[in-house]
């Protein structure tokens, strides 16, 4: 869909594009291209009218489950645990299946056929109980956070490939890991991880980062672009940075000034431009922007400065909120589930193989309040935009 709105926009420039004295034949293009527009802007605002309805008409247990990615039980044979009884304390058994589901270490079978059968199996539990597809994404950065390394080929670290790769072989080896994954059925990578490395965070990324600014954009676009365009999503990570402290077990504090900080999220401001599905928020707190606010919980963060000012319109997910950096810092999952959405996190990542607990309380929330509900619909909006596109959700099963 990406890459016929592409070509479409290509045909207006290039229908578009004259000299000051216009010919008839010129013109005539001109009109052919206000025609076209006018077009796609009325099937694109019919296609959002018809997504909003139907969203709108979605249980709130639904909407609510649409927003959570979390864990898998095992490696062999898929089934929920949760239930929409779970969210809205009643005693219905009906099963409820999360936005999305990461697979960690556990989750990755021994063979490629075995693993295969089991995406097969949550795809099969998905359709027999009529309930949306999830996603299904994995950390395959390269070098030591591989999750598929028994499955795929090996795949060096963002460190090794900025050395040992130009641009061409960079797209090559990133078009072949997501045709692997694609084969094994995911369809999305937690990765790229697109911070700058400094002396401030280089302990942290510990080889994650392509290196300095200009190497991150190069390798970043490309390595987006190869998987993009080989139907694995990805995920840029981790806005707006991070330091050497691990946000597993404790909060990152970054103390840049303000133009300092800009600068060194430059990155992000640029590659963002190439349409990654989703960025990833980081837990750090700077201390130049909205001061003492996680960045995964920050209005500032997520929709001022990512939403609006770098014009971002893809999925925007939160890091772990079981992760120490929250949970030890005066926000359980719960407060933290809550405050992700107000500041318009699309998609909450838990580690945990339930969501219904944090998800009960969005669920008693948002029955008490329109605003908050109004903010759910939006997110679960992006989300199934992002799920017909990846082909998920036939398009035409919403109307």
């Amino acid at each position: 869909m990406k890459q016929k709105f592409g070509v479409i926009l290509v045909i207006i420039i290039l229908l578009t594009s004259c000299t000051d004295k216009q010919t008839k034949k010129e013109i005539k293009r001109h009109e052919a291209a206000a025609v076209l527009q006018t077009y796609i802007n009325q099937i694109k605002s019919e296609n959002e009218e018809t997504l909003s309805a139907y969203v709108k008409a979605m249980p709130l247990e639904q909407k609510i489950a649409q927003l959570f990615i979390e864990n898998l039980e095992g490696c062999t044979k898929f089934r929920s645990y949760e239930t929409v009884g779970a969210m809205t304390g009643t005693d219905d058994k009906t099963p409820l299946i999360a936005g999305g589901y990461i697979f960690f270490s556990y989750n990755i079978a021994e063979t490629r056929e075995q693993m295969q059968s089991y995406i097969s199996s949550i795809r099969e539990y998905c359709d027999d109980n009529k309930n949306i597809q999830p996603y299904l994404c994995v950390d395959q950065e390269g070098g030591w956070v591989s999750r598929l390394k028994k499955l795929n080929p090996k795949l060096p670290s963002n460190e090794k490939v900025a050395q040992d790769f130009d641009v061409n072989g960079t797209y090559g080896l990133y078009t072949e890991q997501a045709a692997g994954m694609k084969e094994l059925g995911f369809d999305m990578n937690l990765a790229p991880v697109v911070e700058v490395c400094t002396d401030d965070n280089k302990e942290f990324l510990d080889g994650r980062s392509f290196g300095a600014l200009d190497q991150v954009t190069v390798y970043g676009r490309a390595c987006i672009n190869a998987y993009e365009n080989n139907g694995i999503a990805t995920v840029l990570k981790h806005f707006p940075g991070n330091t050497n402290t691990d946000p597993h077990t404790g909060l990152p504090e970054i103390t840049l000034s303000e133009s300092e900080l800009l600068s060194s999220i430059e990155s992000f401001r640029q590659l963002v431009q190439y349409n990654p599905a989703a960025v990833l928020m980081s837990h750090a707190r700077t201390s130049a922007i909205d001061k003492g606010v996680p960045a995964c919980l920050s209005r500032v963060w997520v929709t001022d400065i990512l939403r609006n000012q770098y014009g971002y319109e893809g999925l925007i997910f939160s890091d772990d909120i079981f992760m120490g950096a929250l949970a030890d810092n005066g926000y359980p999952p719960e407060e933290a589930a809550i405050r992700a959405v107000e500041a318009g996190v699309d998609c909450i990542m838990i580690s945990e193989k339930r969501f219904a607990k944090a998800g009960k309380v969005l669920y008693q929330r948002a029955k008490k309040d329109a605003a908050f509900e109004a903010r759910i619909d939006a997110a679960v909006m992006r989300i199934l935009k992002y799920k017909i596109e990846a082909g998920l959700i036939d398009g035409k099963e919403i109307r």
